[in-house]
C-alpha cells in the first residue's frame, strides 16, 4: 500500500512539473501566449472563462497594438455565442455572435493584403451555421485564397475543402459535392481533410500552425 502511495505521489510531482513548463511556456513573450491560446480555444467551455478572456481581449484590441487580438476575439465570441444558445439565452447570443462577424471583418478590412487574416476568417466562416448566412463572405475568402500565389501548397487541400463547405452552405450543393470528391481522388493528406465531409469541422492542421498562425502572432508582438 505504501509502495502504491508513494507511485502516485511521484505521478502527481511528474504532473505538476508538466504544467508549470506549460505555464512558463506561455509567459515567453507575447506571441507565444497567444498562439498557444489560440490553438487551445475549443477547450474552453466555461462562459466565466471565456467572458474573462473577452474582456482581457476587450482592454487589448483598445491599445490598437495587436491586430491578431481581432481574430482571437471573434473566435472566443463564436464559443461564447453557442455558450449562451445552448443555454437558451438567445438574445445573448445573437448579440455576441454578431459581435464576433464585426471583428473579424474589421480586421481584414483594416488589413486587406494579409492573406493570413483571411484565411483565419475563412477557417470560423465555413463552419458557421447556414441560418447565420456566413457562406458568402466564405466564398469569396476561398476564391481570393486560390488565387493567390504566395500561399503554401500544403494549405490548398484545406482552402478546397472549406470551399466546398461554403458552397453546400450556399445551396450550390453539387458544385460542392463535385470539389469533394476531387478531394478525395487526390493525396492522402486531402483525403484525410474530405473524409469530415459537410458535417464535421477538422482539427488545426500542422501546416496551418506554422503557416499560418505562428506568423500572425509574430507579426502581432
Amino acid at each position: 500500500m505504501g509502495r502504491k502511495l508513494n507511485f502516485i505521489g511521484i505521478i502527481l510531482i511528474i504532473i505538476s512539473l508538466l504544467l508549470s513548463q506549460v505555464e512558463s511556456k506561455i509567459d515567453i513573450k507575447n506571441s507565444d501566449k497567444r498562439f498557444l491560446l489560440f490553438i487551445s480555444l475549443n477547450t474552453f467551455t466555461a462562459s466565466d472563462k471565456l467572458t474573462s478572456l473577452i474582456s482581457e481581449l476587450e482592454y487589448s484590441i483598445k491599445q490598437g497594438d495587436h491586430p491578431f487580438d481581432k481574430v482571437i476575439y471573434g473566435y472566443v465570441s463564436v464559443f461564447l455565442s453557442a455558450y449562451y444558445h445552448k443555454n437558451k439565452a438567445y438574445s445573448q447570443a445573437a448579440q455576441t455572435i454578431k459581435k464576433a462577424f464585426f471583428y473579424l471583418d474589421e480586421v481584414v478590412e483594416q488589413n486587406p493584403t494579409n492573406w493570413r487574416l483571411i484565411y483565419l476568417r475563412l477557417r470560423m466562416d465555413a463552419f458557421t451555421p447556414r441560418y447565420l448566412g456566413r457562406c458568402v463572405v466564405a466564398k469569396k475568402d476561398s476564391q481570393q485564397l486560390l488565387e493567390n500565389i504566395n500561399i503554401n501548397s500544403e494549405l490548398i487541400p484545406m482552402i478546397n475543402y472549406m470551399y466546398a463547405r461554403a458552397l453546400f452552405s450556399c445551396d450550390q450543393v453539387t458544385q460542392a459535392k463535385k470539389i469533394m470528391a476531387q478531394l478525395l481522388q487526390e493525396n492522402e493528406a486531402s483525403k484525410k481533410i474530405a473524409r469530415y465531409s459537410f458535417t464535421s469541422v477538422p482539427p488545426w492542421l500542422s501546416i496551418e500552425k506554422t503557416a499560418v498562425i505562428q506568423p500572425i502572432t509574430l507579426e502581432s508582438d
